[in-house]
């Protein structure tokens, strides 16, 4: 079964899909210890202090067997993504199909020309 969905998503789906849940990650882990500061929780605080970026991207790392670099990387390509479908819907439709491939640098200077 994942052999086959592997199959029918292309690579820049899946940089995508899994550099996007990094970003949830992150943003959750800023949001809960803000929050945690707001309302004064020192035993979260103490607890849970806010993990760095490097920290959440290995446990995603551990759950998929990557490595917290290729994770960052992968953040940072739907953070380009996502800029691009701002702009320009079809060309981030094509990419993420695998119709066009664009590598992260490719994808900022589609930015800058955009």
């Amino acid at each position: 079964m994942r052999n086959e969905i592997s199959e029918r998503i292309s690579p820049a789906m899946i940089k995508y899909l899994l550099g996007k849940e990094l970003r949830e990650r992150l943003k959750k882990a800023e949001d809960d210890y803000i929050h945690a500061v707001e309302i004064e929780d020192e035993e979260y605080i103490k607890n849970h202090k806010f993990n760095s970026k490097i920290m959440i991207a290995e446990g995603l790392g551990k759950e998929c067997h990557l490595s917290s670099t290729t994770l960052l990387s992968y953040e940072s390509y739907a953070g380009a993504i996502e800029k691009v479908r701002e702009k320009n819907e079809k060309l981030a439709q094509q990419v993420l199909a695998g119709d066009t491939s664009m590598t992260y640098r490719d994808l900022m200077n589609v930015l800058d020309a955009l």
